[in-house]
């Protein structure tokens, strides 16, 4: 027999239901936060491979090493027994080799080791926004440390003050990371977000115009690669070509998990409208779906350099889209 409350919170439950609005445009979700389990599970294994992975290499390399120096050692010494000048330029041109690859080794490794900082800063900015303690101001304060030599003046003021209202003691500890959310990194949101719609911009409208799929392929790399240096020198992190890679790398992975909510076509089609996409040319609406993946790349990105992450962000690759929409529709209004 069913009890009559159970009835009635059951149908307490429906009527909030439907009270829910499931109106696309009035949702303020970021598709990038939503990733499945059965990818989460996915990463976990990718990372198992990558800890088995790595050590491999390190060995591999580590004997290719001692046998190339061993090598190097009695081809120097059969070169010297003959002719002591040559074997002595032979050796000096190998210490010279052997230098000029440490020393790349080891600014490769400070750039990689830089980009691993700032993954261990957002796991520290988490743990602090769900507990406050007085970790945050000095936390803090090595963030300020990098932007106070920032290239943008703005940037640099910003910073400064932050940290005289800290010095001053006139910020609570459960208010730095939102103060340091909405004054600094929104700025530099901004700046990021310029650039995002440059690239997107120039990808769309170029694609859109290229006959040929391969030119796309090489304007969509060329214009991710530039933007990505870029929006991650804006966050005061210059990337060399390992922590450059490594970079990619999880914009990528940030991709995925973006796509396992929509595929681009679905997405377009739901953010502008199947009528408003009909009325494209194919070459525009190619251009269109590369110009928002552009923006999806560069969105990644932010979030990959940005240590703190607390707001909820407006849908910045839709706004993107239906600029780019309105842009591409001009032009083929302009050519009738």
């Amino acid at each position: 027999m069913i009890k009559p409350q159970r009835i009635e919170t059951v149908s307490k439950k429906q009527k909030e239901t439907e009270k829910i609005d499931l109106t696309p445009g009035k949702i303020d979700i970021d598709p990038n936060s939503v990733i499945s389990e059965e990818i989460e599970e996915e990463i976990k294994k990718e990372k198992k491979k990558s800890s088995i992975l790595l050590p491999l290499f390190l060995s591999f390399l580590g004997v290719f090493t001692i046998g190339s120096i061993y090598d190097t050692y009695y081809r120097f010494l059969s070169i010297f027994q003959n002719a002591p000048m040559l074997g002595f330029l032979y050796l000096l041109s190998f210490v010279i080799f052997i230098g000029i690859l440490i020393y790349i080794g080891i600014k490769q490794f400070a750039g990689y080791k830089k980009l691993k900082d700032i993954e261990n800063k957002q796991q520290i900015a988490k743990k602090l926004q769900e507990n406050p303690s007085q970790e945050v101001f000095t936390f803090a304060k090595e963030i300020l440390k990098v932007y106070k030599d920032h290239e943008n003046e703005e940037i640099r003021k910003i910073a400064a003050e932050i940290e005289k209202d800290l010095d001053e003691k006139v910020i609570l500890k459960e208010e730095v990371l939102e103060i340091l959310d909405e004054k600094l990194f929104s700025k530099l949101d901004q700046e990021a977000y310029k650039l995002i719609s440059k690239y997107s911009n120039q990808t769309a409208l170029s694609t859109a115009i290229s006959p040929v799929a391969l030119i796309d392929m090489i304007l969509i790399l060329s214009r991710s690669w530039a933007m990505i240096s870029q929006i991650a020198k804006l966050y005061a992190f210059k990337p060399n070509f390992a922590s450059r890679m490594l970079l990619l790398k999880k914009v990528s992975a940030n991709l995925i998990f973006a796509s396992v909510t929509d595929l681009a076509s679905d997405y377009l089609s739901s953010v502008i409208g199947t009528s408003l996409l009909s009325k494209l040319s194919y070459h525009s609406a190619q251009g269109l779906a590369n110009g928002v993946l552009i923006a999806r790349i560069g969105v990644s990105t932010i979030k990959t350099c940005r240590i703190i992450y607390l707001r909820k962000r407006i849908n910045y690759v839709e706004y993107i889209a239906k600029k780019l929409l309105e842009t591409l529709l001009g032009r083929a209004q302009a050519k009738e």
